[in-house]
């Protein structure tokens, strides 16, 4: 009778030590961007500068299985189509690649005199993997306008 209990009870520590047993034992691949927080200078009127926005891999993907995460704007206090492109897409990171991938924000120019301005870019919809932190990092547009002149009377 010892003997029969013995066996269920060792086969049950074999299987529960195995390797792929336990979640504590994976290593999950995980994307994130590279930095919380970017700024760039606002370009003269009329021009666009691109920012170049990074995201990285904590871990290669596993043999055979790519890695894909969704991008995308979210207005904060800058507004897309006035202060920045809004933008989208998909990133995907080749099966056993451990290489990061990169993406241009198109920033947008003008005079106006008005407050530095932030947007955001989240990472979403990760497949064989997770978003890390940060999984989304704020943009913030430098103003380069100037206080328009003005023409002050002098006194007589």
């Amino acid at each position: 009778m010892k003997k029969l209990l013995f066996c269920p009870i060792l086969i049950l520590l074999l299987v529960a030590c195995s390797p792929g047993a336990s979640p504590e034992t994976d290593i999950q691949t995980v994307v994130s961007f590279d930095r919380a927080a970017d700024s760039v200078p606002e370009p003269d009127n009329s021009i666009s500068v691109d920012k170049r926005v990074k995201v990285i891999l904590n871990v290669a993907p596993e043999a055979g299985k790519d890695v894909a995460v969704t991008y995308a704007t979210v207005n904060g206090s800058a507004t897309a189509g006035v202060d920045y492109l809004p933008a989208s897409g998909q990133l995907i990171f080749p099966a056993g690649s451990s290489q990061s991938q990169s993406f241009d924000m198109t920033i947008l120019g003008n005079n106006l005199n008005e407050p530095d301005r932030e947007f955001i870019v989240f990472l979403t919809n990760p497949e064989n993997a997770t978003v890390g932190i940060p999984g989304a990092i704020t943009i913030t547009i430098l103003d380069n306008g100037t206080a328009p002149a003005t023409n002050t009377p002098m006194p007589s």
